[in-house]
Parts: C-alpha cells; sequence; structure tokens
C-alpha cells in the first residue's frame, strides 16, 4: 500500500486517518456482529445489553468518519484515487453503519427469546452468520489492501448467500 506523498502533508495524513477510522469502524462492527451471535446462540442476555449499549460508539463513528469526508472534499477537492478513497469512506461507513443496527436488533430480539423456553436448537443461524462474518472481514481486507479480486469474490459470496442452491 505504497501511496504517492502529498504536497501537502497534512491533507496526506488526513487520508490516513480516514484509512484507520474506517478500519476501525470495521473492527468495531465485526465484533457487534459476532457478539450478536452469541447473545441468541448461547442465550446470553447480558452480552445483548452490552452489545446494544455499543451501537451508539459505531454511530459516532459513523457520523466522525463522514464530516471527515466531506470536510476532505470540501478543503482538498481532491480527484483520482483520494476521491475514490473519500467517495467509498462514504459509502462503507453508511453499510457499517447498519451492518451495527442490525446487530443491536438481533441483540433485542434474542434479550425476547431468552424469556421464553427454546424450541430448538439454532443451526441455519449461526451458519449464515459465520458466511455474513467472513464477508465482512473480506470486504474489510479488501478495502485496506485494495484488492479488487478479494472484493469480487465477496461479491459473488453475496450472490451465493441471496440465491442458496
Amino acid at each position: 500500500m505504497n501511496e504517492p506523498p502529498h504536497t501537502y502533508r497534512p491533507y496526506g495524513e488526513e487520508l490516513q486517518i480516514l484509512r484507520r477510522q474506517i478500519l476501525e469502524m470495521g473492527g468495531l462492527v465485526e465484533k457487534q456482529i459476532a457478539d450478536a451471535l452469541g447473545a441468541l446462540v448461547r442465550r446470553d442476555s447480558g452480552l445483548a445489553r452490552e452489545t446494544i449499549a455499543r451501537d451508539h460508539t459505531v454511530n459516532r463513528m459513523d457520523v466522525e468518519i463522514d464530516e471527515l469526508c466531506i470536510r476532505l472534499l470540501a478543503l482538498h477537492q481532491p480527484t483520482a484515487r483520494d476521491l475514490r478513497l473519500i467517495t467509498t469512506g462514504l459509502k462503507i461507513t453508511t453499510d457499517l453503519e447498519r451492518a451495527g443496527d442490525l446487530a443491536a436488533n438481533l441483540c433485542e430480539r434474542a434479550i425476547e427469546l431468552n424469556q421464553e423456553s427454546q424450541l430448538k436448537p439454532l443451526i441455519d443461524i449461526p451458519h449464515m452468520a459465520d458466511i455474513a462474518q467472513r464477508m465482512l472481514h473480506d470486504s474489510l481486507d479488501a478495502f485496506r489492501r485494495e484488492d479488487t479480486e478479494l472484493a469480487l469474490r465477496v461479491c459473488a459470496a453475496d450472490d451465493t448467500m441471496d440465491h442458496p442452491q
């Protein structure tokens, strides 16, 4: 990931901060999903409540990253690679924030389900969640490494998940 130096040093540093913040948010969302699944499968209402409580951090990060992207667009009028990074950042954080919301929603349902006796063991949900977690991880890795081949494999996995055989 050797990036060309920028003539305005703080601008290049801000782009690196943007990359780091996106990846940090992605890591937090990965944890949110894993904890939501754990709360559901292990019937752990405490973990579910902790996960719900952390959702505000995901939301705050989304706002902060959006503000940084808008500031970079307004102040530096980026082109080419930098513009792609910034606009991708705006899109990724929206999707990550939504995934974080879905993890919190899953936790809310887990708390409700934990009030009832379990009808049968969960099998399909953890399997699908594993696939989704791998896709999220690979997506973030593709972003970090700028790996278009990996990104395309994630898209193919999404098609498979949407239309199972």
